[in-house]
């Protein structure tokens, strides 16, 4: 039996995605999303000061392995590079890429970026830290203004690109960027605009259906980017605890 507090959260949910889903029927065009994420980015940034003030929150080994100069490249991500030649990128890293920089011994060409990475850096210097990556400030949906074609042999992104105000459109942008033969990688939680009751930058949702990595929102049309993307990349998803794992192989 749900218990009174289980029945006012779903009915809160509804709640606010039948709020969402009038704004975005309302509002067609794709600056209404870039508008709604546009008002809520001071939100993310709160949470950050809030991160590197208590060196981590709940997560204090997270901040300790971040600001660490020799940390070892995630596991998660390791298993995609294939020599020490290897150049990656962290799309919306936060103030501190979760990367790590060493990948068997070797010091790895690591790129971090966000929107708010001038904020981020001021919010770091402010309380003396000096991060291994120095993030760059651009968003996922304009990297290749500020990086070329075909730079990089993985691209990754984790938790981020379902705040984003175009997700569909920040993976094409890391497709780009990503060489010929290279990798896109994102790790999210499974519809997490859902989960989080679409509040603050939490507009959309990702899930696998059937194999297929879809990304959908209350008002909006779903994309299916495994079919959308058939044309230049391979796309695997693979979903479990919660979480969702797409690898797009870029042909």
């Amino acid at each position: 039996m749900l218990s009174l507090r289980s029945i006012a959260k779903e009915n809160l949910r509804w709640t606010l995605t039948l709020a969402r889903w009038a704004s975005n029927i309302i509002h067609r065009d794709a600056a209404h999303s870039r508008n709604l994420w546009s008002n809520k980015l001071p939100t993310e940034l709160a949470f950050w000061e809030k991160w590197v003030a208590t060196r981590g929150l709940s997560w204090p080994e997270e901040f300790r392995k971040r600001t660490d100069p020799n940390a070892e490249v995630e596991p998660s991500i390791a298993q995609f590079i294939e020599s020490e030649n290897d150049k990656l990128l962290d799309v919306g890293a936060g103030p501190l890429t979760v990367i790590g920089t060493r990948w068997k011994g070797h010091k790895m060409d690591v790129t971090a970026v966000d929107p708010l990475a001038d904020a981020y850096n001021a919010l770091l210097d402010r309380y003396g830290i000096t991060p291994p990556v120095r993030t760059q400030g651009v968003a996922a949906e304009e990297l290749i203004s500020r990086f070329a074609l075909n730079s990089f042999d993985l691209s990754f992104a984790r938790n981020c690109l379902d705040h984003s105000f175009d997700p569909y459109m920040a993976i094409e942008q890391m497709l780009l960027v990503a060489k010929r033969g290279g990798k896109v990688v994102l790790i999210h939680e499974v519809n997490e605009g859902s989960n989080e009751l679409y509040r603050g930058l939490h507009q959309w949702n990702f899930t696998d259906w059937k194999g297929d990595f879809l990304i959908s929102a209350p008002g909006r049309d779903t994309i299916n980017v495994s079919r959308e993307l058939r044309a230049t990349a391979d796309v695997s998803t693979v979903a479990e605890d919660g979480h969702i794992k797409v690898v797009i192989h870029k042909k």
